[in-house]
Protein backbone atom coordinates (compact mmCIF):
# COMPACT_ATOMS: atom_id res chain seq x y z
CA UNK A 1 0.00 0.00 0.00
CA UNK A 2 1.31 3.59 -0.93
CA UNK A 3 1.55 5.87 1.35
CA UNK A 4 -0.56 9.44 0.90
CA UNK A 5 3.10 11.07 0.07
CA UNK A 6 4.40 8.79 -2.43
CA UNK A 7 0.77 8.72 -4.21
CA UNK A 8 0.98 12.45 -4.29
CA UNK A 9 4.53 12.31 -5.69
CA UNK A 10 3.81 9.88 -8.54
CA UNK A 11 0.48 12.43 -8.95
CA UNK A 12 3.51 14.84 -9.95
CA UNK A 13 5.36 13.05 -11.49
CA UNK A 14 2.62 12.46 -14.39
CA UNK A 15 2.10 15.49 -14.31
CA UNK A 16 5.23 16.47 -14.91
CA UNK A 17 5.66 14.17 -18.03
CA UNK A 18 3.11 15.93 -19.45
CA UNK A 19 4.93 18.90 -20.30
CA UNK A 20 7.92 16.32 -21.86
CA UNK A 21 8.06 15.56 -25.43
CA UNK A 22 6.79 12.19 -26.74
CA UNK A 23 9.96 11.05 -28.00
CA UNK A 24 11.10 11.21 -24.17
CA UNK A 25 8.27 9.42 -22.65
CA UNK A 26 8.70 6.22 -25.22
CA UNK A 27 11.53 5.98 -23.71
CA UNK A 28 10.19 5.27 -20.42
CA UNK A 29 8.63 1.78 -20.30
CA UNK A 30 4.69 1.25 -20.68
CA UNK A 31 5.00 -1.04 -17.34
CA UNK A 32 6.62 1.65 -14.96
CA UNK A 33 4.06 4.19 -16.17
CA UNK A 34 1.51 1.85 -15.63
CA UNK A 35 3.26 1.58 -12.30
CA UNK A 36 2.36 5.39 -11.32
CA UNK A 37 -0.92 5.97 -12.76
CA UNK A 38 -2.39 3.31 -10.63
CA UNK A 39 -0.11 4.14 -7.62
CA UNK A 40 -0.80 7.96 -8.05
CA UNK A 41 -3.42 10.01 -5.65
CA UNK A 42 -6.35 10.54 -8.02
CA UNK A 43 -7.49 14.40 -8.20
CA UNK A 44 -4.61 15.26 -6.79
CA UNK A 45 -4.07 18.96 -7.94
CA UNK A 46 -0.88 19.70 -9.68
CA UNK A 47 -0.47 23.38 -10.85
CA UNK A 48 3.18 24.56 -11.99
CA UNK A 49 4.67 26.73 -14.95
CA UNK A 50 6.42 24.26 -17.77
CA UNK A 51 7.88 26.72 -18.53
CA UNK A 52 10.35 26.86 -15.13
CA UNK A 53 12.98 25.18 -14.48
CA UNK A 54 12.33 21.82 -12.69
CA UNK A 55 14.91 23.04 -9.92
CA UNK A 56 12.21 26.20 -9.78
CA UNK A 57 9.21 24.17 -9.48
CA UNK A 58 7.36 23.63 -6.16
CA UNK A 59 7.74 19.65 -5.72
CA UNK A 60 7.78 17.04 -3.19
CA UNK A 61 11.12 16.04 -2.74
CA UNK A 62 9.88 12.59 -3.27
CA UNK A 63 8.59 13.54 -6.81
CA UNK A 64 12.25 15.34 -7.84
CA UNK A 65 13.82 11.88 -6.75
CA UNK A 66 11.32 10.23 -9.06
CA UNK A 67 12.25 12.51 -11.76
CA UNK A 68 15.76 12.39 -10.92
CA UNK A 69 15.63 7.79 -11.25
CA UNK A 70 13.89 8.64 -14.77
CA UNK A 71 16.51 10.67 -15.75
CA UNK A 72 18.85 8.60 -14.82
CA UNK A 73 17.57 5.05 -15.80
CA UNK A 74 15.57 6.30 -19.18
CA UNK A 75 17.09 9.45 -20.49
CA UNK A 76 20.35 9.77 -19.96
CA UNK A 77 21.41 8.10 -23.20
CA UNK A 78 25.27 7.48 -23.43
CA UNK A 79 27.67 6.45 -20.56
CA UNK A 80 29.28 10.22 -20.38
CA UNK A 81 25.78 11.62 -19.73
CA UNK A 82 25.20 9.00 -17.20
CA UNK A 83 28.56 9.54 -15.96
CA UNK A 84 27.90 13.14 -15.26
CA UNK A 85 24.52 12.59 -13.64
CA UNK A 86 25.61 10.50 -11.07
CA UNK A 87 29.21 11.97 -10.67
CA UNK A 88 26.61 15.26 -9.69
CA UNK A 89 24.70 12.94 -7.18
CA UNK A 90 28.17 11.38 -5.62
CA UNK A 91 28.97 14.58 -5.17
CA UNK A 92 26.21 15.53 -3.35
CA UNK A 93 26.68 12.22 -1.52
CA UNK A 94 30.24 12.69 -0.37
CA UNK A 95 28.76 16.23 1.34
CA UNK A 96 26.74 14.47 3.15
CA UNK A 97 28.64 12.01 4.08
CA UNK A 98 31.81 13.91 5.49
CA UNK A 99 28.82 16.22 7.53
CA UNK A 100 28.26 12.60 9.49
CA UNK A 101 31.98 11.90 9.61
CA UNK A 102 32.68 15.62 11.21
CA UNK A 103 29.67 14.83 13.22
CA UNK A 104 30.38 11.59 15.23
CA UNK A 105 34.27 11.30 14.38
CA UNK A 106 34.01 7.90 13.20
CA UNK A 107 37.58 6.75 12.92
CA UNK A 108 38.45 8.30 15.72
CA UNK A 109 35.92 7.26 18.09
CA UNK A 110 36.84 3.74 17.64
CA UNK A 111 39.86 3.51 18.88
CA UNK A 112 38.40 4.17 21.94
CA UNK A 113 37.02 0.54 23.12
CA UNK A 114 35.65 1.56 26.59
CA UNK A 115 32.40 4.02 24.14
CA UNK A 116 32.06 1.55 21.80
CA UNK A 117 28.73 0.44 22.89
CA UNK A 118 27.79 4.22 22.58
CA UNK A 119 28.09 3.99 19.32
CA UNK A 120 26.44 0.99 18.53
CA UNK A 121 22.99 2.84 20.50
CA UNK A 122 23.73 6.04 18.37
CA UNK A 123 26.04 6.26 15.22
CA UNK A 124 23.58 3.52 13.77
CA UNK A 125 20.01 4.81 14.50
CA UNK A 126 20.38 7.69 12.47
CA UNK A 127 16.93 8.48 11.49
CA UNK A 128 16.11 6.83 7.60
CA UNK A 129 15.22 10.58 6.60
CA UNK A 130 18.67 12.30 6.55
CA UNK A 131 19.59 9.59 3.96
CA UNK A 132 19.30 11.07 0.09
CA UNK A 133 16.61 11.02 -0.85
CA UNK A 134 17.62 9.44 -4.55
CA UNK A 135 18.06 6.31 -2.40
CA UNK A 136 15.24 6.06 -0.54
CA UNK A 137 12.95 7.14 -3.87
CA UNK A 138 14.79 4.12 -5.65
CA UNK A 139 14.41 1.31 -2.75
CA UNK A 140 10.90 2.37 -2.47
CA UNK A 141 9.87 2.18 -5.87
CA UNK A 142 11.71 -1.47 -5.84
CA UNK A 143 9.33 -2.50 -3.00
CA UNK A 144 6.60 -1.81 -4.77
CA UNK A 145 6.76 -2.03 -8.42
CA UNK A 146 8.66 -5.51 -8.77
CA UNK A 147 7.54 -7.55 -6.17
CA UNK A 148 4.73 -9.11 -8.22
CA UNK A 149 6.95 -9.87 -10.67
CA UNK A 150 9.97 -10.94 -9.31
CA UNK A 151 8.80 -14.98 -9.48
CA UNK A 152 7.92 -14.57 -13.29
CA UNK A 153 10.66 -12.84 -14.48
CA UNK A 154 13.20 -15.43 -12.39
CA UNK A 155 11.65 -18.37 -14.40
CA UNK A 156 11.45 -16.27 -17.95
CA UNK A 157 15.27 -15.92 -16.80
CA UNK A 158 15.74 -19.76 -16.26
CA UNK A 159 13.98 -20.49 -19.39
CA UNK A 160 15.62 -18.36 -21.79
CA UNK A 161 19.72 -19.02 -21.35
CA UNK A 162 21.41 -21.22 -19.94
CA UNK A 163 25.25 -20.55 -18.73
CA UNK A 164 27.96 -21.81 -16.94
CA UNK A 165 30.92 -20.61 -15.25
CA UNK A 166 34.41 -22.61 -16.49
CA UNK A 167 37.09 -21.63 -13.75
CA UNK A 168 40.60 -22.97 -15.03
CA UNK A 169 42.46 -23.81 -11.85
CA UNK A 170 45.45 -24.00 -13.01
CA UNK A 171 45.89 -20.16 -13.52
CA UNK A 172 43.92 -19.71 -10.33
CA UNK A 173 47.97 -19.70 -8.34
CA UNK A 174 48.99 -17.51 -10.54
CA UNK A 175 45.99 -15.29 -10.72
CA UNK A 176 45.94 -14.47 -7.28
CA UNK A 177 50.13 -13.55 -6.95
CA UNK A 178 49.08 -11.23 -9.65
CA UNK A 179 46.63 -9.12 -7.76
CA UNK A 180 47.34 -9.82 -4.28
CA UNK A 181 44.73 -12.74 -3.53
CA UNK A 182 44.66 -16.14 -1.83
CA UNK A 183 42.17 -18.44 -2.02
CA UNK A 184 40.70 -19.13 1.16
CA UNK A 185 40.53 -22.92 1.85
CA UNK A 186 38.23 -25.11 3.70
CA UNK A 187 40.86 -25.60 6.62
CA UNK A 188 41.22 -22.24 6.92
CA UNK A 189 37.68 -21.66 7.32
CA UNK A 190 38.13 -24.44 9.98
CA UNK A 191 41.33 -23.34 11.83
CA UNK A 192 39.61 -19.89 12.23
CA UNK A 193 36.77 -20.94 13.21
CA UNK A 194 34.76 -19.63 10.33
CA UNK A 195 31.82 -20.86 7.53
CA UNK A 196 30.73 -20.23 4.52
CA UNK A 197 27.44 -20.46 2.07
CA UNK A 198 29.07 -19.43 -1.63
CA UNK A 199 24.80 -18.17 -2.48
CA UNK A 200 25.95 -17.60 -5.59
CA UNK A 201 26.29 -21.69 -6.18
CA UNK A 202 22.79 -22.00 -5.15
CA UNK A 203 19.59 -21.05 -6.21
CA UNK A 204 19.07 -18.95 -3.14
CA UNK A 205 19.91 -15.65 -4.68
CA UNK A 206 18.30 -12.52 -6.69
CA UNK A 207 18.88 -14.20 -9.72
CA UNK A 208 17.06 -17.51 -8.67
CA UNK A 209 19.37 -19.71 -9.56
CA UNK A 210 23.16 -20.85 -9.51
CA UNK A 211 25.57 -18.71 -11.27
CA UNK A 212 28.85 -20.34 -9.68
CA UNK A 213 29.85 -24.13 -10.12
CA UNK A 214 29.53 -26.21 -6.44
CA UNK A 215 33.14 -25.99 -5.81
CA UNK A 216 33.58 -22.03 -6.39
CA UNK A 217 36.86 -20.97 -4.38
CA UNK A 218 36.46 -18.52 -2.22
CA UNK A 219 39.56 -15.65 -3.14
CA UNK A 220 40.01 -12.55 -2.01
CA UNK A 221 42.58 -10.01 -1.19
CA UNK A 222 45.36 -10.82 1.01
CA UNK A 223 44.83 -8.34 3.30
CA UNK A 224 41.30 -8.31 3.46
CA UNK A 225 41.78 -12.02 4.38
CA UNK A 226 43.86 -10.88 7.61
CA UNK A 227 41.27 -8.34 8.85
CA UNK A 228 38.41 -11.08 8.64
CA UNK A 229 40.39 -12.96 11.08
CA UNK A 230 40.62 -9.70 13.37
CA UNK A 231 37.22 -9.49 12.86
CA UNK A 232 36.21 -13.21 13.43
CA UNK A 233 38.84 -13.66 16.74
CA UNK A 234 36.52 -10.64 18.69
CA UNK A 235 33.10 -12.06 17.67
CA UNK A 236 34.27 -15.31 18.96
CA UNK A 237 35.14 -13.58 22.38
CA UNK A 238 31.22 -13.05 22.12
CA UNK A 239 29.94 -16.06 21.03
CA UNK A 240 29.52 -15.03 17.32
CA UNK A 241 31.55 -15.82 13.91
CA UNK A 242 31.82 -14.89 10.59
CA UNK A 243 29.99 -17.03 7.38
CA UNK A 244 30.98 -15.60 3.78
CA UNK A 245 28.15 -15.25 1.30
CA UNK A 246 30.97 -14.15 -1.77
CA UNK A 247 34.60 -12.34 -2.36
CA UNK A 248 36.28 -11.88 -5.11
CA UNK A 249 33.25 -11.78 -8.09
CA UNK A 250 34.29 -12.79 -11.83
CA UNK A 251 33.71 -9.77 -14.15
CA UNK A 252 31.65 -12.14 -16.62
CA UNK A 253 29.31 -12.91 -13.33
CA UNK A 254 28.76 -8.77 -12.50
CA UNK A 255 28.14 -8.31 -16.45
CA UNK A 256 25.41 -11.45 -16.07
CA UNK A 257 24.20 -9.72 -12.74
CA UNK A 258 23.78 -6.16 -14.40
CA UNK A 259 22.38 -7.25 -17.53
CA UNK A 260 19.79 -9.74 -15.22
CA UNK A 261 18.24 -6.84 -12.98
CA UNK A 262 17.76 -4.54 -16.37
CA UNK A 263 15.69 -7.48 -17.95
CA UNK A 264 13.76 -7.80 -14.82
CA UNK A 265 13.19 -4.29 -13.20
CA UNK A 266 13.52 -2.53 -16.70
CA UNK A 267 16.37 -0.22 -15.53
CA UNK A 268 19.67 -0.17 -14.35
CA UNK A 269 20.45 0.89 -11.00
CA UNK A 270 24.27 1.26 -10.02
CA UNK A 271 23.29 2.05 -6.24
CA UNK A 272 21.87 -1.74 -6.01
CA UNK A 273 24.04 -3.54 -8.75
CA UNK A 274 27.22 -2.52 -9.64
CA UNK A 275 28.65 -1.86 -13.12
CA UNK A 276 30.68 -3.78 -14.78
CA UNK A 277 31.73 -1.53 -17.52
CA UNK A 278 33.32 0.45 -14.36
CA UNK A 279 34.03 -2.54 -11.86
CA UNK A 280 32.26 -2.52 -8.27
CA UNK A 281 34.29 -2.96 -5.16
CA UNK A 282 33.57 -7.45 -5.49
CA UNK A 283 35.67 -6.95 -8.96
CA UNK A 284 38.76 -5.34 -7.83
CA UNK A 285 41.99 -6.62 -6.65
CA UNK A 286 41.22 -5.20 -3.14
CA UNK A 287 37.54 -6.81 -3.24
CA UNK A 288 34.40 -6.51 -1.17
CA UNK A 289 33.61 -9.29 0.87
CA UNK A 290 29.44 -10.44 1.78
CA UNK A 291 29.64 -11.48 5.70
CA UNK A 292 26.82 -12.81 7.43
CA UNK A 293 26.59 -12.96 11.47
CA UNK A 294 26.47 -16.67 12.86
CA UNK A 295 26.56 -18.43 15.77
CA UNK A 296 29.76 -20.92 16.86
CA UNK A 297 27.76 -23.64 15.16
CA UNK A 298 27.45 -21.58 11.76
CA UNK A 299 23.82 -20.95 12.74
CA UNK A 300 22.59 -17.70 11.16
CA UNK A 301 21.82 -15.20 14.01
CA UNK A 302 18.61 -13.23 13.73
CA UNK A 303 19.15 -10.14 10.83
CA UNK A 304 16.73 -7.56 9.45
CA UNK A 305 16.74 -9.20 6.44
CA UNK A 306 18.09 -12.04 4.22
CA UNK A 307 21.14 -11.53 1.74
CA UNK A 308 20.20 -9.52 -1.59
CA UNK A 309 17.14 -8.27 -0.51
CA UNK A 310 16.73 -5.17 -2.55
CA UNK A 311 14.22 -3.71 -0.12
CA UNK A 312 15.08 -1.12 2.79
CA UNK A 313 15.21 -3.51 4.83
CA UNK A 314 18.98 -4.30 3.73
CA UNK A 315 20.00 -0.51 4.96
CA UNK A 316 22.13 0.10 7.67
CA UNK A 317 19.51 2.50 9.17
CA UNK A 318 16.57 0.27 8.82
CA UNK A 319 14.90 0.06 12.36
CA UNK A 320 11.58 -1.38 11.73
CA UNK A 321 12.88 -4.59 12.98
CA UNK A 322 12.88 -6.86 16.10
CA UNK A 323 16.05 -5.23 18.84
CA UNK A 324 18.04 -8.60 18.26
CA UNK A 325 18.12 -8.50 14.70
CA UNK A 326 19.20 -4.63 15.21
CA UNK A 327 21.62 -5.51 17.45
CA UNK A 328 22.99 -8.33 15.67
CA UNK A 329 23.46 -6.20 12.58
CA UNK A 330 25.03 -3.21 14.30
CA UNK A 331 27.49 -5.56 15.90
CA UNK A 332 29.13 -6.89 13.09
CA UNK A 333 29.21 -3.53 11.28
CA UNK A 334 30.83 -2.08 14.48
CA UNK A 335 33.75 -4.31 14.61
CA UNK A 336 34.25 -5.05 11.07
CA UNK A 337 34.40 -1.16 10.74
CA UNK A 338 37.18 -1.57 13.94
CA UNK A 339 39.23 -3.42 12.11
CA UNK A 340 38.93 -1.62 9.06
CA UNK A 341 36.41 -2.69 6.27
CA UNK A 342 33.82 -0.41 6.09
CA UNK A 343 29.73 -1.02 5.21
CA UNK A 344 27.81 -0.21 2.13
CA UNK A 345 25.14 1.53 3.57
CA UNK A 346 22.34 -0.30 1.55
CA UNK A 347 23.69 -3.53 2.05
CA UNK A 348 24.37 -4.71 5.73
CA UNK A 349 26.27 -7.92 4.34
CA UNK A 350 28.59 -5.95 2.21
CA UNK A 351 31.93 -4.63 3.42
CA UNK A 352 34.94 -2.99 1.19
CA UNK A 353 38.38 -1.90 2.65
CA UNK A 354 38.93 1.55 4.29
CA UNK A 355 41.93 2.13 1.44
CA UNK A 356 38.71 2.17 -0.90
CA UNK A 357 36.61 4.99 1.46
CA UNK A 358 37.17 7.92 -0.43
CA UNK A 359 35.79 6.46 -3.77
CA UNK A 360 31.95 7.07 -4.60
CA UNK A 361 29.39 4.86 -5.20
CA UNK A 362 29.42 3.76 -9.31
CA UNK A 363 33.06 5.06 -9.17
CA UNK A 364 34.94 3.93 -12.37
CA UNK A 365 37.66 1.86 -11.11
CA UNK A 366 38.80 1.42 -14.63
CA UNK A 367 40.56 5.04 -14.25
CA UNK A 368 42.19 2.73 -11.13
CA UNK A 369 44.90 0.77 -10.60
CA UNK A 370 42.87 -1.97 -9.13
CA UNK A 371 41.73 -3.86 -12.08
CA UNK A 372 43.21 -7.39 -11.67
CA UNK A 373 44.94 -9.03 -14.69
CA UNK A 374 43.86 -12.17 -16.06
CA UNK A 375 40.60 -12.41 -14.75
CA UNK A 376 39.07 -13.63 -18.47
CA UNK A 377 41.64 -16.23 -18.80
CA UNK A 378 40.80 -17.69 -15.27
CA UNK A 379 36.90 -17.28 -15.44
CA UNK A 380 35.31 -17.82 -18.59
CA UNK A 381 31.24 -17.31 -18.62
CA UNK A 382 29.55 -19.47 -21.32
CA UNK A 383 25.86 -18.42 -22.39
CA UNK A 384 23.74 -21.08 -24.45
Amino acid sequence: MVNERYSKAMAETLHYLKGINENDIKKIPNKFMQFLKENALQNYECDFDYNKPLKELKLLEETRGLISMICLNYWCETEEEKDEFIKHLNENEKRYQEKLRKKYEVYEIFKKKEIVEKINKNILLIESEKLNILKKILKFVLNLFHTNNKKLERDRMRRKNTFELIINYELIDEFCKLNNMLVVTDKMLQENNMFKNIVYATNNNFVGRSVYPKDMPIIMNQNIWEKLIKINNELKEKNFCIKIYDAYRPIGIQKLFWEFFYEENGYYDEHLVANPNKYGTHNITINAVDICLCNLDGINVELPCEFDDFTGKANIFYNECSNEAKNNRDLLINIAQKHGLIVNQDEWWHFYDEELKDYGMGFNFLESDFIPQKDTDVFVLVVK
